[in-house]
C-alpha cells in the first residue's frame, strides 16, 4: 500500500467500486489457451489485488458467484449446443486450444462461473442502482446455436432474457467496447424487446442487424474517443446497462486492430460512466491478448469508484510482490521450519537414524508445501489436470534438491525441480538457484508456445510466482538477494525485469544484444536465442559464446555502475549471420 493513499482514497466520493464479482477459478485453466492468444489467465487475479492494494475496493465487496444454472443459459442458447459443449473437440476449437491440454469440467466451470458473475452482477446493480464489476464476462461472440472466438456461452445475453423473464421491463443498453463486433449478443437478442446494442470496433465483419456498430480499424485514442462521443449521443435512455469494457483496444493487442493507449482506454470508461449516470450498469472486461490488458481492467474499477487520478504503481511484478509480502506475513516460522528440532532430529543427535532433510536448512517438506499453497502455485498446476502433486527434498552434498511431482494420464511427471545454495560472491550471500524448471509434460508445443532452446516439455506459466517464491526464501534467510546464471540468451531475457548482470560490462554487453538482436534488427527472442546457442552471433564481428555469468535479483536498492553499462553497450554491436 502507497504511504497515505488508503487515507486519500477515503476522502474522494465514490472511493471505492461497489461491488465486484470474482472467483479463484477465474484464472483460466489452460495457459495454451494464453499462451496463442496473449490472454493473461492472470488478469482477473492481478485488477482485483490491484484494487485492494490501491483501497479502491474492499475485501467485503467482493462477491463469489455461482455457477449460472443451465435453464438461465437455455433461455438464449439451444439444447442442441448446450450439449456439445460437453465435447472435448469441440470446446478446443471454441477456446483456440490443443485438444490433449482441454479439460471439458474446467473449461465449463469457467465459463459458467463468469455467467453466474453477470447474471448476479445484474440482479445486484438493479436492485442497489449502483454499478457493478465483474471480473471475468463479456463472451459477446457466443451465438444461440454455437461458440466462437474464446466465448462458449454468452453471459450478457443470457443475464437480459433471464431478467426480462424475471419481470424487468424497462430499456436495457449495451455498449460493446471489446475491439470486436458484438455478434453473438446481436444474434442472441434478436427477439427480445427494447434492447439497444451499441459498438465500436476494430473489425468489419459486415453489418449486424439491430447493431448501432462503428468500425474504425487504426484508430488512435481521439478518434476513438470521438466515436465514443457520437454513439453516446445517439443511444437512447436505459435503466440497465451493460459496458464491455474491453482490454483488447490497446495498440500492442494481438488482435484488437485498434491503437488506443491505457489512458485512452482510461478516458473511455470515464466518458461512459458519465454519461449512464444513474442508470443501473454491469462492467465486464471482455478480451484483452496483451501483458497490459490487466491494467485497462484495473482502470476501469478505479473508474467505477471515481478515481481518476489514482494510478497503478509499477507493473503486475509490483502487485504480485505485494501480495506475496502479505502472504509472507501470514506463515510463521513454525509452519515452514517446524519445531527448532523434530524428533526424529533429537534421535539422530543421540545415535539414532538421520533426521529430517531441511532445504537450505530451514524448510520441511510440511513447510514447503503449506508456502507453495499459501502463494497460491499449486492450484493451478492442478487445474492442469494434475492430480497427488508430492513434495520431495534432497539435501546435503553441494545443493538441496526440491522436486514436484504429480499424476496425469496414469503416470507420474516431474513438475517442478529446483537445486538451490547459499553462495558467497563479492562479499555478498545469495540464494543460488543452480538449476530451476517448470515442465507441463502432458502440454503441446504450438506456434505461439514454441519449443525453446534446451526445453524438452512447455513450461507452467508460473514464472513470475516461482521469482517471488525465491525472494520470499531469500528475504525469510536474511540474504541479500537471489542469484542465477542463465543458461541462455532467452532465460535472461525472460528475467532482465527482476535481475541484472554482477559485472557491470557483462551487463551492458546483455543490455545491447537485446537492443541488436530484438529491438532493432526485429528477430524473436526464441530466434536470438537459438542463434546465440548454434554459434551464429556476433560481437562487433566476431564470434560470440553466450556468457553465463552471474545474474542477481538485489532485495534492496543496490548500486551499480551505469556508466559502466552504457559505455560498453555503446561499444557492442550484435548481429546474426
Amino acid at each position: 500500500m502507497i504511504p497515505g493513499l488508503r487515507k486519500w482514497v477515503r476522502q474522494v466520493r465514490g472511493q471505492t467500486v461497489p461491488a465486484v464479482w470474482y472467483h479463484r477459478d477465474y484464472r483460466l485453466p489452460i495457459p495454451a489457451m494464453a499462451t496463442r492468444t496473449g490472454l493473461d489467465p492472470r488478469r482477473a487475479d492481478l485488477a482485483r489485488l490491484a484494487l485492494l492494494q490501491l483501497g479502491a475496493l474492499r475485501s467485503f465487496d467482493v462477491h463469489t458467484p455461482r455457477r449460472i444454472a443451465l435453464p438461465d443459459l437455455a433461455r438464449v442458447h439451444t439444447d442442441s449446443w448446450l450439449a456439445e459443449t460437453t465435447d472435448r473437440e469441440v470446446l478446443a476449437d471454441v477456446i483456440g486450444a490443443p485438444i490433449e491440454d482441454v479439460n471439458v469440467a474446467h473449461v465449463l466451470r469457467t465459463f459458467r462461473l463468469g455467467c453466474g458473475g453477470t447474471l448476479e452482477a445484474t440482479e445486484w446493480a438493479l436492485e442497489h442502482q449502483q454499478p457493478a464489476l465483474n471480473l471475468l464476462g463479456g463472451f459477446h461472440h457466443a451465438s444461440p446455436e454455437r461458440g466462437s472466438g474464446l466465448c462458449v456461452y454468452n453471459d450478457v445475453a443470457a443475464s437480459i432474457a433471464t431478467v426480462r423473464a424475471q419481470g424487468f421491463t424497462k430499456p436495457i443498453g449495451v455498449l460493446d467496447l471489446d475491439a470486436h463486433p458484438p455478434d453473438g449478443i446481436a444474434a442472441c437478442l434478436a427477439d427480445v424487446p427494447d434492447v439497444f446494442i451499441g459498438s465500436i470496433s476494430g473489425s468489419d465483419w459486415g453489418e449486424l442487424e439491430g447493431v448501432d456498430e462503428t468500425c474504425i480499424p487504426g484508430a488512435d485514442d481521439e478518434t476513438y474517443l470521438e466515436a465514443l462521443r457520437a454513439l453516446l449521443e445517439r443511444m437512447p435512455r436505459c435503466d440497465l446497462v451493460y459496458v464491455l469494457a474491453g482490454g483488447d483496444v490497446l495498440k500492442d493487442d494481438h488482435f484488437g486492430l485498434l491503437e488506443l493507449t491505457v489512458h485512452g482506454a482510461r478516458r473511455r470508461d470515464q466518458a461512459v460512466r458519465g454519461a449512464i449516470a444513474g442508470a443501473a450498469s454491469v462492467w465486464m472486461p471482455a478480451g484483452g491478448y496483451s501483458n497490459q490488458a490487466w491494467r485497462v481492467l484495473t482502470h476501469t474499477g478505479l473508474t467505477l469508484a471515481g478515481l481518476d487520478r489514482v494510478s497503478i504503481p509499477g507493473g503486475a511484478i509490483t502487485t504480485l510482490t505485494r501480495e506475496f509480502e502479505r502472504i509472507a506475513n501470514t506463515l510463521t516460522d513454525e509452519e515452514l521450519s517446524g519445531p527448532l528440532f523434530s524428533e526424529s532430529e533429537i534421535i539422530a543427535m543421540l545415535g539414532g537414524p538421520g533426521g529430517e532433510p531441511r532445504l537450505l536448512g530451514t524448510y520441511t517438506v510440511d513447510g514447503v508445501e503449506a508456502a507453495l499453497q499459501a502463494y497460491g502455485f499449486l492450484e493451478p498446476i492442478r487445474r492442469l489436470g494434475y492430480r497427488d502433486l508430492d513434495v520431495k527434498l534432497e539435501v546435503g552434498g553441494a545443493f538441496d534438491r526440491l522436486t514436484l511431482t504429480g499424476e496425469a494420464k496414469g503416470l507420474r511427471h516431474v513438475l517442478v525441480e529446483a537445486s538451490v545454495a547459499r553462495e558467497h560472491l563479492n562479499g555478498h550471500v545469495f540464494l543460488l538457484v543452480n538449476w530451476f524448471t517448470l515442465r507441463h509434460p502432458i502440454g503441446q508445443f504450438s506456434e505461439r508456445r514454441p519449443r525453446l532452446p534446451g526445453q524438452e516439455v512447455p513450461g507452467l506459466g508460473l514464472s513470475k510466482e516461482a521469482v517471488l517464491l525465491f525472494e520470499r526464501v531469500a528475504k525469510r534467510l536474511a540474504l541479500d538477494g537471489v542469484l542465477i546464471r542463465p543458461a541462455g540468451f532467452h532465460i535472461a531475457w525472460s528475467a532482465r525485469r527482476a535481475f541484472v548482470f554482477l559485472d557491470a560490462h557483462r551487463d551492458g554487453r546483455f543490455v545491447a544484444m537485446c537492443r541488436d538482436l530484438v529491438e532493432a534488427q526485429g528477430h524473436s527472442v526464441l530466434q536470438a536465442s537459438k542463434a546465440t546457442a548454434e554459434g551464429r552471433v556476433r560481437l562487433n564481428g566476431e564470434a560470440y559464446a553466450w556468457e553465463p555469468t552471474a545474474m542477481v535479483y538485489w532485495l534492496e536498492p543496490h548500486e551499480r555502475d551505469d556508466n559502466a553499462v552504457l559505455l560498453e553497450a555503446e561499444a557492442s554491436s550484435f548481429t546474426i549471420v
